[in-house]
């Protein structure tokens, strides 16, 4: 765990000095943040962009150039979100319908760049599971020089007043995405069953990781299996962010690779609601 995050703070500080990238997309982990993960009646939320590691992160500027889609998924349909031009805290608000709501945020491609004298490359790749997907591709770089473009796929869950057991995460029009298995409503401590999928499509091999937020400790993570599923123990009351990492030749840009970073923000209750 110690060299885990000697690693990532690295990673972080490289990308804050503009080595590796902008500074407004710096850091390893992207998600979304809402002031609330439940309401008892309808009512806004504050969304703010975070960006970083371990689950700690500095909030980031609502920017119309970096923003693919931005939309709230309802239980009456689908709407999408305009947020506060150049505003972080919050980058955008959201009034909250009756049962679950979804909100998902899907980057522009970012363009990143891995020297031959610096070992984030290598270290990257092992740390986030990719290994496997990097060696199925044996014609494309291995080692650095390479030059990647990088796509963050967030989502979080919003539990609105009224919310039954019936009302399921589902898939949206996110390219790569996680989804939770069990009812959003009765989310309790204990294991949890999340699929991952890209353009719909069960995706194996994927390293998932699920993130606490009190002590921002790594609390589990699991390779998805064939079908796409991966079981992870959320082992306390707590927010959470389940993340994974998808990499493959970038066929549509002028770079080696383009990445997909998945990631889903929720609330473990006390009790069950």
């Amino acid at each position: 765990m110690a060299d885990f995050r000697r690693v990532r703070r690295l990673i972080q500080g490289l990308m804050w000095a503009g080595t590796l990238i902008p500074l407004s997309v710096s850091g390893h982990e992207f998600w979304l943040d809402p002031s609330a993960h439940r309401l008892e009646r309808i009512d806004s939320v504050g969304i703010q962009f975070r960006v970083g590691q371990d689950f700690r992160g500095s909030a980031q500027p609502y920017l119309d150039r970096d923003i693919a889609t931005f939309t709230h998924h309802r239980t009456d349909g689908d709407a999408l979100i305009t947020g506060l031009l150049g505003d972080s805290r919050p980058a955008a608000k959201v009034t909250i319908q009756p049962g679950l709501n979804i909100i998902t945020h899907l980057t522009t491609p970012q363009p990143i760049t891995f020297r031959p004298d610096e070992s984030i490359w290598v270290d990257y790749v092992v740390l986030d599971g990719l290994e496997a997907q990097i060696a199925a591709h044996p014609d494309l770089p291995q080692v650095p020089p390479v030059s990647e473009r990088y796509i963050r796929s967030a989502k979080t869950l919003i539990i609105g007043p009224g919310i039954t057991a019936s009302q399921r995460d589902r898939e949206t029009a996110l390219p790569f995405e996680l989804i939770l298995e069990t009812p959003p409503g009765r989310l309790s401590a204990g294991p949890h069953r999340f699929r991952i999928t890209t353009d719909g499509i069960p995706t194996t091999g994927i390293l998932v990781k699920a993130f606490r937020a009190s002590d921002r400790q790594t609390v589990d993570q699991r390779v998805s299996d064939t079908m796409g599923w991966v079981s992870l123990d959320l082992p306390t009351p707590d927010r959470y962010l389940i993340s994974g990492v998808r990499i493959d030749p970038d066929t549509q840009g002028d770079a080696d690779w383009i990445s997909y970073w998945a990631s889903l923000t929720l609330e473990v209750w006390p009790t069950t609601p």
